[in-house]
């Protein structure tokens, strides 16, 4: 992965040796805008699954009613489940996830 993934990277960081890329969403409600980002997100998931580069993380992080099971179930659709991993999560979940790497549980 030469450059981040998809359109623009809301969050970068690293920890210890890798880098983690996030997109962060806040939608209320559904329509023209909010499911075009939604396809975005999806792609941008789907784009990573081809990634070879072992450190890096990539988050998808939503917020708000608009991602409801349906909208969930489908961007999980894309997600990577060997290294380098991808996520799709509410933003409750990501704490967690970030704990397990700072531990050694990459599998959260």
């Amino acid at each position: 992965m030469q450059d981040p993934p998809g359109k623009s990277v809301d969050f970068y960081w690293k920890t210890g040796e890798t880098e983690v890329f996030a997109y962060h969403k806040y939608t209320t409600h559904g329509g023209g805008d909010q499911d075009i980002q939604l396809g975005q997100m999806r792609e941008t998931l789907r784009r990573f699954q081809g990634s070879r580069e072992r450190n890096k993380i990539l988050f998808v992080i939503v917020v708000g009613p608009y991602y409801g099971q349906r909208e969930m179930v489908e961007l999980r659709r894309f997600v990577r489940d060997r290294e380098p991993r991808s996520y799709a999560r509410h933003i409750q979940d990501v704490p967690g996830i970030i704990a397990g790497y700072a531990t050694g549980d990459r599998h959260a």
